[in-house]
Protein backbone atom coordinates (compact mmCIF):
# COMPACT_ATOMS: atom_id res chain seq x y z
CA UNK A 1 0.00 0.00 0.00
CA UNK A 2 2.95 2.38 0.72
CA UNK A 3 5.23 1.54 -1.95
CA UNK A 4 5.71 3.65 -5.15
CA UNK A 5 7.75 3.95 -8.14
CA UNK A 6 10.18 6.56 -8.60
CA UNK A 7 11.56 7.34 -11.84
CA UNK A 8 14.64 9.37 -11.51
CA UNK A 9 16.70 10.96 -14.38
CA UNK A 10 20.63 11.76 -13.85
CA UNK A 11 23.34 13.20 -15.59
CA UNK A 12 26.73 11.98 -14.34
CA UNK A 13 29.98 13.87 -14.73
CA UNK A 14 29.80 13.36 -18.57
CA UNK A 15 27.36 15.99 -19.83
CA UNK A 16 26.17 14.18 -22.43
CA UNK A 17 25.29 11.27 -20.92
CA UNK A 18 21.62 10.78 -18.79
CA UNK A 19 21.09 7.78 -17.47
CA UNK A 20 17.57 6.78 -16.51
CA UNK A 21 17.12 4.88 -13.14
CA UNK A 22 13.35 3.06 -12.24
CA UNK A 23 13.40 1.79 -8.64
CA UNK A 24 10.64 1.02 -5.93
CA UNK A 25 10.95 3.21 -2.68
CA UNK A 26 8.48 3.14 0.23
CA UNK A 27 6.04 6.17 0.95
CA UNK A 28 7.13 6.95 3.97
CA UNK A 29 10.98 7.16 3.48
CA UNK A 30 9.75 9.45 0.40
CA UNK A 31 7.62 11.63 3.08
CA UNK A 32 10.61 12.43 5.07
CA UNK A 33 12.56 14.33 2.59
CA UNK A 34 11.98 17.79 3.36
CA UNK A 35 11.72 20.67 0.84
CA UNK A 36 14.96 22.08 0.14
CA UNK A 37 16.96 19.11 0.50
CA UNK A 38 19.75 18.79 -2.55
CA UNK A 39 20.28 15.43 -4.28
CA UNK A 40 23.64 15.41 -6.03
CA UNK A 41 24.13 15.11 -9.55
CA UNK A 42 20.09 14.60 -10.04
CA UNK A 43 18.26 16.43 -13.28
CA UNK A 44 14.56 15.29 -12.49
CA UNK A 45 12.66 13.08 -10.27
CA UNK A 46 9.01 12.57 -10.09
CA UNK A 47 6.93 9.87 -7.90
CA UNK A 48 3.90 9.48 -8.03
CA UNK A 49 1.37 7.05 -5.80
CA UNK A 50 -1.30 5.46 -7.47
CA UNK A 51 -3.18 2.59 -5.41
CA UNK A 52 -5.98 0.72 -7.28
CA UNK A 53 -9.04 0.77 -4.91
CA UNK A 54 -12.21 -1.96 -4.77
CA UNK A 55 -15.46 -0.14 -4.36
CA UNK A 56 -18.02 -1.87 -1.37
CA UNK A 57 -21.40 -1.65 -1.89
CA UNK A 58 -24.38 -2.07 0.57
CA UNK A 59 -27.23 -4.07 -0.67
CA UNK A 60 -30.07 -2.81 2.25
CA UNK A 61 -32.34 -5.86 2.05
CA UNK A 62 -33.29 -8.37 5.07
CA UNK A 63 -30.62 -11.14 3.51
CA UNK A 64 -27.70 -8.05 3.75
CA UNK A 65 -24.90 -8.65 0.86
CA UNK A 66 -21.53 -6.59 0.55
CA UNK A 67 -20.44 -6.80 -2.73
CA UNK A 68 -17.31 -5.51 -4.02
CA UNK A 69 -16.34 -4.11 -6.97
CA UNK A 70 -13.36 -3.90 -8.47
CA UNK A 71 -11.60 -1.14 -10.62
CA UNK A 72 -12.34 -2.93 -13.69
CA UNK A 73 -16.78 -3.27 -12.54
CA UNK A 74 -16.21 -6.80 -11.95
CA UNK A 75 -18.43 -8.38 -9.22
CA UNK A 76 -17.42 -10.41 -6.36
CA UNK A 77 -19.76 -10.79 -2.92
CA UNK A 78 -17.52 -9.90 0.49
CA UNK A 79 -20.24 -10.71 2.84
CA UNK A 80 -23.38 -12.62 2.51
CA UNK A 81 -24.47 -14.12 6.23
CA UNK A 82 -25.11 -12.29 9.44
CA UNK A 83 -25.89 -8.98 7.90
CA UNK A 84 -29.37 -7.32 8.17
CA UNK A 85 -30.61 -4.42 6.23
CA UNK A 86 -27.23 -3.06 6.29
CA UNK A 87 -26.70 0.68 5.85
CA UNK A 88 -23.90 2.58 6.80
CA UNK A 89 -20.13 1.37 5.96
CA UNK A 90 -16.83 2.60 6.64
CA UNK A 91 -13.18 1.10 6.89
CA UNK A 92 -10.85 1.47 9.61
CA UNK A 93 -6.91 2.18 9.49
CA UNK A 94 -6.07 -1.68 9.67
CA UNK A 95 -8.98 -2.32 6.47
CA UNK A 96 -11.89 -3.90 8.51
CA UNK A 97 -15.30 -2.74 7.68
CA UNK A 98 -17.80 -1.62 9.59
CA UNK A 99 -21.48 -2.50 8.92
CA UNK A 100 -24.59 -0.67 10.20
CA UNK A 101 -27.26 -3.37 10.61
CA UNK A 102 -30.52 -1.09 10.13
CA UNK A 103 -33.38 -4.14 10.98
CA UNK A 104 -36.61 -2.13 10.99
CA UNK A 105 -38.63 0.54 11.47
CA UNK A 106 -38.64 0.12 15.31
CA UNK A 107 -35.75 1.68 16.47
CA UNK A 108 -34.84 -1.62 18.14
CA UNK A 109 -32.64 -4.86 17.20
CA UNK A 110 -29.85 -3.04 15.31
CA UNK A 111 -26.52 -3.78 15.66
CA UNK A 112 -22.31 -2.72 13.97
CA UNK A 113 -20.46 -5.63 12.00
CA UNK A 114 -16.87 -5.84 12.06
CA UNK A 115 -15.76 -7.48 9.15
CA UNK A 116 -12.15 -8.73 8.74
CA UNK A 117 -10.43 -8.16 5.44
CA UNK A 118 -10.40 -12.37 5.47
CA UNK A 119 -14.40 -12.14 5.96
CA UNK A 120 -14.49 -13.06 9.68
CA UNK A 121 -17.13 -10.88 11.22
CA UNK A 122 -17.54 -9.51 15.04
CA UNK A 123 -20.57 -7.68 16.46
CA UNK A 124 -19.52 -5.22 18.04
CA UNK A 125 -21.59 -3.04 20.89
CA UNK A 126 -23.70 -0.24 19.11
CA UNK A 127 -27.25 1.74 19.25
CA UNK A 128 -30.38 -0.15 19.42
CA UNK A 129 -30.91 1.57 15.46
CA UNK A 130 -27.78 2.74 13.69
CA UNK A 131 -27.71 4.34 10.30
CA UNK A 132 -24.67 6.72 9.68
CA UNK A 133 -21.18 5.42 10.33
CA UNK A 134 -17.74 7.53 10.29
CA UNK A 135 -14.44 7.00 11.65
CA UNK A 136 -12.38 10.26 13.41
CA UNK A 137 -8.59 10.54 12.88
CA UNK A 138 -7.86 8.56 16.43
CA UNK A 139 -9.94 5.27 14.98
CA UNK A 140 -13.33 5.81 16.94
CA UNK A 141 -16.21 4.70 15.74
CA UNK A 142 -18.59 7.34 15.49
CA UNK A 143 -22.26 6.31 14.17
CA UNK A 144 -25.88 7.67 14.65
CA UNK A 145 -28.58 5.97 15.67
CA UNK A 146 -31.65 7.07 14.12
CA UNK A 147 -34.93 7.09 16.35
CA UNK A 148 -33.10 8.78 19.71
CA UNK A 149 -30.68 11.36 17.85
CA UNK A 150 -27.92 9.76 19.56
CA UNK A 151 -24.49 10.01 18.30
CA UNK A 152 -22.43 7.00 19.48
CA UNK A 153 -18.65 6.93 20.18
CA UNK A 154 -16.82 3.36 20.00
CA UNK A 155 -13.36 3.78 21.09
CA UNK A 156 -10.60 1.15 19.60
CA UNK A 157 -10.58 -0.42 22.83
CA UNK A 158 -13.68 -1.48 23.32
CA UNK A 159 -15.92 1.55 25.22
CA UNK A 160 -19.18 2.51 23.92
CA UNK A 161 -20.31 6.51 25.17
CA UNK A 162 -22.61 8.78 23.78
CA UNK A 163 -20.91 11.52 22.14
CA UNK A 164 -23.94 13.70 21.52
CA UNK A 165 -27.31 14.00 20.93
CA UNK A 166 -29.15 15.98 17.82
CA UNK A 167 -32.67 16.34 16.38
CA UNK A 168 -34.23 13.08 15.32
CA UNK A 169 -33.70 11.01 12.55
CA UNK A 170 -29.61 11.20 12.07
CA UNK A 171 -28.43 9.20 9.16
CA UNK A 172 -25.27 10.87 7.79
CA UNK A 173 -21.53 11.41 9.39
CA UNK A 174 -18.79 13.37 8.13
CA UNK A 175 -15.26 14.94 9.47
CA UNK A 176 -13.50 17.43 8.52
CA UNK A 177 -9.37 18.06 8.93
CA UNK A 178 -9.95 20.13 12.10
CA UNK A 179 -11.44 17.07 13.29
CA UNK A 180 -15.22 18.78 13.55
CA UNK A 181 -18.34 16.35 13.44
CA UNK A 182 -20.69 17.28 11.14
CA UNK A 183 -24.47 15.20 10.66
CA UNK A 184 -27.55 15.42 8.62
CA UNK A 185 -30.49 15.30 10.27
CA UNK A 186 -34.03 15.09 9.46
CA UNK A 187 -35.85 13.21 7.23
CA UNK A 188 -39.32 14.79 6.44
CA UNK A 189 -40.09 16.09 9.78
CA UNK A 190 -39.05 19.86 9.66
CA UNK A 191 -35.80 19.16 11.41
CA UNK A 192 -33.63 18.62 8.48
CA UNK A 193 -30.18 20.32 8.95
CA UNK A 194 -27.17 19.93 9.01
CA UNK A 195 -25.35 20.08 12.73
CA UNK A 196 -21.40 20.63 13.15
CA UNK A 197 -20.10 19.35 16.78
CA UNK A 198 -16.56 20.54 17.72
CA UNK A 199 -14.53 17.83 19.23
CA UNK A 200 -15.56 18.81 22.67
CA UNK A 201 -18.81 18.39 21.84
CA UNK A 202 -19.91 22.06 21.11
CA UNK A 203 -22.78 21.80 18.59
CA UNK A 204 -24.10 24.67 16.55
CA UNK A 205 -26.51 24.51 12.96
CA UNK A 206 -23.89 24.15 9.84
CA UNK A 207 -27.04 24.65 7.21
CA UNK A 208 -30.84 23.94 6.82
CA UNK A 209 -33.19 24.16 4.15
CA UNK A 210 -32.55 20.55 3.44
CA UNK A 211 -35.03 17.88 2.49
CA UNK A 212 -33.52 14.39 3.66
CA UNK A 213 -29.48 14.83 4.60
CA UNK A 214 -29.08 10.81 3.97
CA UNK A 215 -24.98 10.89 3.20
CA UNK A 216 -22.52 13.40 2.76
CA UNK A 217 -18.89 13.70 1.97
CA UNK A 218 -15.91 16.22 2.51
CA UNK A 219 -13.71 17.00 -0.87
CA UNK A 220 -10.22 15.66 0.07
CA UNK A 221 -7.33 18.12 0.40
CA UNK A 222 -4.79 17.61 -2.08
CA UNK A 223 -1.86 16.36 -0.52
CA UNK A 224 1.52 16.17 -2.07
CA UNK A 225 2.21 13.71 -5.04
CA UNK A 226 4.73 14.98 -6.85
CA UNK A 227 8.08 15.76 -6.28
CA UNK A 228 10.04 17.61 -8.59
CA UNK A 229 14.26 18.32 -8.69
CA UNK A 230 15.16 20.32 -10.33
CA UNK A 231 18.84 21.06 -11.45
CA UNK A 232 21.85 22.55 -13.62
CA UNK A 233 24.47 20.32 -12.96
CA UNK A 234 25.31 18.45 -9.74
CA UNK A 235 22.59 20.31 -6.87
CA UNK A 236 19.01 19.76 -7.54
CA UNK A 237 16.64 21.61 -5.40
CA UNK A 238 13.49 19.27 -4.25
CA UNK A 239 10.38 20.90 -5.07
CA UNK A 240 6.95 20.15 -3.88
CA UNK A 241 4.38 20.33 -6.32
CA UNK A 242 -0.05 19.70 -5.41
CA UNK A 243 -2.58 18.15 -7.84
Amino acid sequence: MDAMQKTCICQNQNPHLLIKVIMNIKKSTLSRLPAGTICSGALLLTASTAMAQNLFVAENISSGVIYEYSPAGVRSTFASTGLNYPYGLAFNSSGNLFVANNINDAGVGGYVTEIAPGGAQTTIPSGPDPKGLAFDSSGNLFETDYHSGNIYKYTPDGSLTIFATVAPAPQALAFDNAGDLFVGTGYGNGNESITKITPNGTQSTFATGLSIPAQMAFQPVPEPTTLALIGLGAPALIIRRRK
